[in-house]
């Protein structure tokens, strides 16, 4: 089996040495074959461009340790992505993740897939790699059905408004528990930004409905902020009530001139 594993990495590599896209979805990689994976793949010294598919294995948090700190070998690593849902991973796993990949100083575009695991404060330190890698550019933070309250929401804004040097972030939280409280958090954040061109926030099927005061507080926020080209928000459980307000609001983001796109996704009850 350990065999099989690497044989994957070996006929990729030898096609292109900078790039690997690794399926290892639903093979009951446990702790010690995601340890051989890991120490495969930083084998590899010229990879820029690493795609790893690990959805619904077997393995832990040790696994996960082991995994990062290979992973973190590969210097000239500038693009990750990986993919990691229904694996029980939990806080630790998320700071293991953390403090390995903030030592990449040449990555500057990382997609985290955490769906489906039990990540709640662990956000923060995931939000701390843009604050601390300052080579990280682009983050897509992928945490649907995951315990994530107004709380965690409002520790990862913290690190966004922070964050010096990135340029484009992607939150996708559907199926938690983020409601007024956060989603104000997060818009406070997108506009105390010094460095954010783009945004997209996918809040739906939260059960919880975000305000009209919200709304016009957020719509009042995009319309003035000078510094993004690009935004997306889909928000469910709007009431049918609010559709005068979110026509007032789309007309006041629209009057942004340095807006390139933008799209509203609302949702109604």
């Amino acid at each position: 089996m350990s065999q099989e594993l690497t044989d994957q990495i070996d006929n990729q590599i030898n096609i292109k040495p900078n790039e690997l896209i690794l399926d290892y979805a639903f093979k009951n990689i446990d702790d010690s074959k995601l340890k051989i994976i890991g120490e495969k793949i930083a084998s590899c010294t010229n990879l820029q461009k690493l795609i790893v598919d690990l959805e619904e294995n077997s393995f832990t948090e040790n696994g996960i340790q082991y995994f990062a700190q290979e992973i973190q070998r590969c210097e000239s690593l500038d693009n990750i992505k990986l993919i990691l849902p229904y694996n029980h991973l939990n806080n630790q796993s998320a700071a293991y993740l953390s403090q390995s990949l903030v030592q990449l100083k040449n990555l500057r575009k990382l997609c985290l897939d955490l769906s489906v695991n039990g990540i709640s404060d662990g956000i923060s330190k995931i939000g701390e790699l843009i604050v601390q890698n300052t080579a990280i550019k682009y983050l897509d933070l992928i945490l649907s059905d995951n315990p994530i309250h107004d709380q965690q929401a409002q520790l990862l804004s913290k690190c966004i408004s922070q964050s010096q040097s990135i340029k484009g972030i992607t939150l996708m939280l559907p199926e938690v528990n983020v409601g007024n409280i956060g989603f104000q958090s997060l818009i406070e954040a997108l506009t105390q930004s010094q460095s954010l061109e783009q945004f997209k926030l996918v809040l739906i099927d939260s059960g919880h409905a975000i305000t009209q005061e919200s709304l016009v507080k957020f719509g009042q926020a995009i319309s003035k902020n000078n510094k993004l080209i690009s935004f997306h928000l889909s928000l469910s459980n709007i009431p049918r009530d609010d559709l005068k307000l979110i026509k007032q609001v789309y007309f006041e983001i629209s009057q942004n001139q340095n807006l390139v796109s933008f799209v509203l996704d609302f949702r109604l009850k």
